[in-house]
């Protein structure tokens, strides 16, 4: 995905940096289109940390350019940035989540006057403003955990009109300008995204988004639940790889470990 976006976001490109000023659909390259991926599951079933780890891979974050096509002097590259929808799911803690995590990655004080103030007039265009300054690093992808926040239940009303064989609750969405904003990310700006969340979470982003065709890009990974003792995923694939880490000073009674 990360290879991927940096072809239609080629540093070497005028276009690229043209863009930045907010004008986008002008100067957006032909065959731009929106790359994103998902992984769904439990919580705690491990999806940030095989996010995290995917992208530990690179052997840095943030990476020093002596030099930058199109720039004076040095310049940082920022590979990845992995951030948590927070818990209220609207635009003003997006905007200072995706700001705060800017400055623990990166060690930039970018955003540090814009968070001292305490309410943000405009959250959208803090929003923007964060966009502009992560496109501007080349910015590979941008990994957005816990989607499921961007929504919440139905009201109780709501939730009696449904019939009992209509499946669980529909979710619905918090604040519309979030979702619409991180679309513009996607479709507009190419850049790309990985989402996960629990089921529910994922289910209601894809309604809403559209975004089921964009993962073909990088996939929709879904989570499972080991069923039982005998589940060849479980008994072969994951309990078999887990003990060729089962590292101990005598290999006595654990040659049989795994079955």
């Amino acid at each position: 995905m990360i290879r991927t976006g940096y072809r239609y976001r080629d540093p070497n490109a005028t276009a690229t940096f043209a863009a930045l000023s907010g004008e986008a659909m002008r100067y957006k390259r032909p065959g731009t289109r929106a790359i994103a991926a998902a992984a769904e599951g439990a919580s705690g079933c491990g999806k940030t940390e095989a996010a995290l780890r995917c992208f530990g891979l690179y052997p840095r974050q943030c990476l020093m350019h002596d030099s930058f096509p199109r720039l004076l002097g040095p310049h940082m590259q920022v590979v990845w940035l992995s951030a948590d929808v927070p818990s209220s799911g609207k635009s003003e803690d997006l905007a200072r989540t995706l700001m705060t995590t800017w400055l623990r990655d990166t060690g930039s004080d970018r955003f540090t006057a814009l968070l001292a103030k305490e309410r943000f007039s405009n959250p959208l265009q803090a929003l923007e403003e964060w966009r502009q300054v992560a496109l501007a690093h080349s910015l590979g992808i941008l990994h957005l955990d816990e989607v499921q926040n961007f929504f919440k239940l139905g009201t109780l009303e709501q939730r009696r009109k449904r019939k009992s064989g209509d499946g669980p609750p529909e979710l619905s969405i918090i604040e519309d300008q979030c979702l619409k904003w991180v679309l513009t990310l996607l479709n507009t700006w190419g850049l790309p995204i990985l989402f996960t969340g629990t089921p529910d979470g994922i289910g209601a982003l894809t309604k809403r988004l559209s975004t089921m065709e964009r993962f073909a890009t990088g996939g929709y990974h879904a989570f499972g639940v080991f069923e039982t003792w005998d589940d060849p995923a479980y008994k072969q694939s994951f309990l078999g790889q887990l003990g060729r880490y089962q590292y101990l000073e005598r290999k006595r009674g654990c040659q049989k470990f795994c079955v």
